[in-house]
């Protein structure tokens, strides 16, 4: 590979001179201060065997390739595929393996083999488990000659934990690990723990888990699952001290903190059951304002300080937890709590504002939800909405807060048909791209598009090599002829002199062809900006028409909240108008797209003849044949020079006439060959378009049945989701509104035991002035 990639590094260096030659013309050879002959011949000679080696190595690339892409541009696309794939683009980088591999562009077995592990990789990191079993067993079904083999089993075995597919996983175990056909290591081991630990079997799970030294990567992962089996088992002593453990790995990248944080969300879950709230609070603390669980550590210190009765300090997490996260599905519950404890502390009227805030907020939010519960229309509208990928902004316009959706979607019968909404609306969309694409290529097929881009460009350099044949030609017979003038002298020179005028009217010939042909070829060019300033005027006439769907849902969005002052009739002449502007739209939207493609480009661009660049198969013999006499004339001379190296200087001449000899012919059954290899290539595409028009066909009707479906079982959820959600926010509502009565009857009793009071210090006042009155009647009567 090394060795193919320089030569094909050298055809495109070669070709990028070859191109300066082509715009130099014929000046670069009539300079009169020219280099010593021995330069200039060496030059000459190292020029040709370059188009040889270049025609060689298309040759070759020719035949290697076995569809659409080459080998060079393989490679491109599999370095470009690796680097998505680190930047954790694993949908390009996985369609990019994909297509490398189903082409058959890769040869080197090595490429080969890593191509076959990234494009398994990448589809296990989009969590497509189906097609990553396939790529797996791809890699299986090569045997242990494949470098990824021990690998393959491990994700495999790992995929059917994760799957539940727990007769796969004793298969596979049985059949690679318990035989020592795949030697064990730390990484499989700790596969095969995390499959056990899936399938609930905890004792092979914590045997393995408990197998990794202090000095592994793995040592403080595994504590963890060792912590969680002992939480699961009720072994909550032993929990804390694996989770202690695993909070002592050491911070290395985002995932040993997260690990990190995790163990410590744990260690205070796990002491807040034992009762040991100090300790509980200490590892809560331990987990910062960074960690994406500093939320679940606010809320649950909040019960934490309740149950230690330190009021002030859970009212203190309170505020914390809704200035920082004010629209997280907590907050919901904690502003309702807020006024308990208000009302614990006797604050009654820190407790009557959180309790009335609640009222006035929940309140809506309260009837929305019932609305919703009792229409069928209006449920499926909040789930379409609720499927949306900005349903929090969406949902959040009708009343709707985030915390609100956040909790409807933590509901499990909502989450899972919003979630399968989604993956469906995708499948929608990718088909709608796949759809679209095959109608391009059908369309472009049809209208004779017989020139494909990637087999173009080796054609081009064909041209190239075979237009510098000119070039080289000419600058042969330069040389010759200056050889001449040097060593000649008297008649002999000025028989040299009218040969370099004949050539030089031939040069002119062939340089006023190619300026000819530039021309034409500016004209190409000019066609295709034209093409592309088309394109892109209907992207930004696509954006606006877009622009517009959005207008009218949102118009849409108004007429459902109900605030307008439309009759019903003028509502559904409004809604009427929106659908069929709507319609239109989404139909000039459909027909920009195509315009936009890459295909329609070239389908275009093609449409207008391209320039030969080694210019017209007439004008080229008359050229050569002109040439030819000048060099038969020229060779007649050579006797009559007597210059010492003169017939090695002449042999190494004719050596380079030879190769040029036979550079056409060759250059022709490459041209040919290309030729051929492209016909293949194209009748290949029609045969699998039909083929994946076919598949496209029937996965739309699959797709469009499920999303029938999903429409169906999302409505009903929502309506459920829609009745839980209406029931805690209407318990909500009742509680702060007992919360009032409990503040009212709290000051009542306050004020109540306040006019008792008075009344007794009133009493008792009296008393004792009656005491003192008697006192002093007393002594005045005395």
């Amino acid at each position: 590979m090394g060795k193919n990639r320089k030569r094909l590094l050298s055809v495109r260096m070669h070709v990028a001179a070859l191109l300066l030659v082509f715009l130099c013309g014929s000046q670069s050879v009539q300079a009169s201060d020219t280099p010593g002959f021995e330069e200039r011949l060496k030059a000459l000679e190292i020029r040709q065997k370059g188009n040889e080696d270049a025609l060689d190595s298309i040759a070759a690339a020719v035949r290697r390739r076995s569809g659409l892409i080459s080998e060079d541009e393989a490679r491109k696309r599999y370095e470009g595929a690796v680097f998505s794939s680190l930047m954790g683009d694993y949908e390009t980088a996985a369609l990019e393996f994909y297509i490398l591999l189903e082409s058959g562009a890769v040869s080197s077995p090595v490429l080969v083999s890593d191509t076959e592990w990234y494009l398994a990789e990448t589809l296990f990191e989009l969590g497509n488990y189906v097609t990553a079993k396939e790529a797996y067993n791809r890699i299986l079904e090569k045997g242990h000659s494949h470098p990824f083999f021990s690998d393959a089993v491990r994700r495999l075995l790992e995929i059917y934990g994760i799957t539940g597919e727990n007769v796969q996983f004793s298969l596979l175990y049985d059949k690679y690990i318990a035989t020592h056909e795949v030697a064990p290591s730390e990484l499989v081991n700790y596969t095969l723990a995390k499959s056990f630990y899936r399938q609930g079997d905890w004792q092979r799970a914590v045997a393995l888990f408990g197998g990794f030294p202090p000095e592994s990567l793995h040592y403080g992962k595994a504590r963890y699952f060792l912590g969680t089996i002992d939480v699961r088992q009720g072994e909550l002593e032993n929990a804390a001290t694996e989770f202690k453990l695993a909070a002592q790995t050491e911070i290395r990248d985002s995932d040993s903190r997260e690990l990190v944080d995790l163990a410590n969300l744990a260690l205070g879950r796990v002491y807040y059951e034992m009762g040991d709230y100090l300790a509980s609070q200490r590892a809560y603390e331990l987990i910062g304002r960074e960690s994406k669980y500093f939320a679940d550590r606010l809320y649950e210190l909040v019960w934490n300080f309740i149950k230690q009765e330190a009021y002030e300090e859970a009212i203190r997490e309170i505020e914390i937890f809704l200035l920082a996260f004010p629209e997280h599905k907590y907050a919901a519950r904690l502003k309702i709590y807020k006024g308990h404890l208000h009302w614990k502390q006797s604050r009654y009227e820190s407790a009557h504002t959180a309790y009335e805030n609640v009222v006035t907020e929940y309140t809506p939010i309260r009837d929305l939800l019932k609305s919703v519960e009792d229409h069928d229309e209006q449920s499926s509208a909040f789930f379409d909405r609720l499927a949306e990928e900005d349903a929090l902004d969406v949902l959040n316009r009708f009343g709707l807060p985030p915390y609100a959706v956040e909790m409807l979607y933590a509901m499990p019968e909502v989450g899972t048909v919003v979630d399968i909404r989604r993956e469906v609306q995708h499948e929608q969309d990718a088909l709608e791209n796949v759809t679209l694409l095959i109608d391009e290529l059908e369309s472009a097929l049809l209208a004779g598009l017989d020139t494909l881009g990637s087999f173009r460009s080796s054609r081009d350099s064909v041209r190239w090599i075979q237009s510098d044949r000119f070039g080289l030609v000419d600058e042969l017979l330069n040389l010759e002829a200056d050889y001449f003038f040097e060593n000649t002298s008297g008649t002999i020179r000025s028989q040299v002199q009218r040969l370099r005028q004949e050539r030089g009217l031939v040069t002119d010939a062939v340089e006023e062809a190619k300026r000819g042909q530039e021309q034409h070829a500016d004209r190409a060019v000019i066609y295709e900006e034209q093409v592309r300033a088309v394109q892109t005027q209907a992207c930004l006439v696509e954006q606006v028409a877009q622009d517009i769907v959005k207008d009218i849902q949102s118009t849409r969005d108004y007429l459902d909240l109900g605030q307008h002052e439309l009759s019903p009739a003028e509502e559904r002449r409004v809604r009427a108008d929106l659908n069929t502007v709507e319609e239109e739209l989404g139909s000039v939207v459909k027909s920009l797209k195509p315009l936009q493609s890459d295909v329609t480009l070239q389908r275009l661009v093609g449409s207008i003849s391209m320039p030969d660049l080694s210019f017209g198969a007439e004008s080229r013999e008359q050229a050569m044949a002109d040439y030819e006499s000048l060099r038969v004339r020229l060779k007649e001379l050579r006797p009559q020079v007597e210059r010492l190296g003169s017939t090695e200087f002449f042999k190494r001449l004719d050596g380079i006439w030879a190769s040029l000899d036979g550079l056409d012919q060759k250059a022709e059954e490459v041209g040919q060959m290309l030729d051929k290899v492209e016909k293949e290539e194209i009748r290949r595409i029609q045969k699998g378009l039909a083929h994946e028009s076919a598949i496209v066909d029937a996965m739309r009707r699959d797709v469009n049945q499920a999303s029938q479906e999903t429409n169906h079982l999302g409505a009903l959820a929502t309506r459920e989701g829609f009745k839980q959600l209406g029931d805690f926010f209407d318990d909500s509502v009742m509680r702060a509104d007992m919360g009032i009565v409990d503040v009212y009857w709290a000051r009542k009793v306050q004020v109540s035991d306040r006019i008792d009071q008075l009344n007794r210090e009133r009493v008792d006042l009296l008393k004792d002035l009656d005491k003192q009155f008697q006192t002093i009647n007393a002594k005045l009567e005395n």
